[in-house]
């Protein structure tokens, strides 16, 4: 039988277990936050708060920010940061970084 072993990032070795999500903790004690998962997922892009109200209101980020903010080119789909903070999944479209979708 198949045995699913990891997804992405993450491993069979930091599930929990039904039990273990029961305890006195909750379940919220083993949830990993969306901004954790983002960063553990995909490539990183940092932008300033001025490009971050930018793109959270449609505007696609030029390649030169996006090169600035540390992408490499390579990637397909990346992930913009603003001091921590998730914001979305991007993508290369027409020469700029579109989004896919926004998370905030």
């Amino acid at each position: 039988a198949l045995r699913r072993t990891r997804v992405g990032p993450f491993s069979v070795e930091s599930a929990v277990t039904l039990p273990e999500a029961d305890s006195d903790q909750g379940v919220n004690a083993f949830l990993v936050s969306l901004d954790d998962a983002v960063t553990a997922s995909f490539p990183l892009i940092e932008v300033d708060e001025a490009t971050s109200d930018l793109v959270l209101h449609g505007i696609p980020l030029s390649q030169a920010d996006a090169t600035a903010g540390g992408w490499t080119g390579t990637d397909q789909v990346c992930a913009l940061m603003c001091q921590g903070r998730s914001l979305g999944l991007f993508q290369l479209r027409d020469d700029k970084l579109r989004s896919l979708v926004v998370f905030a």
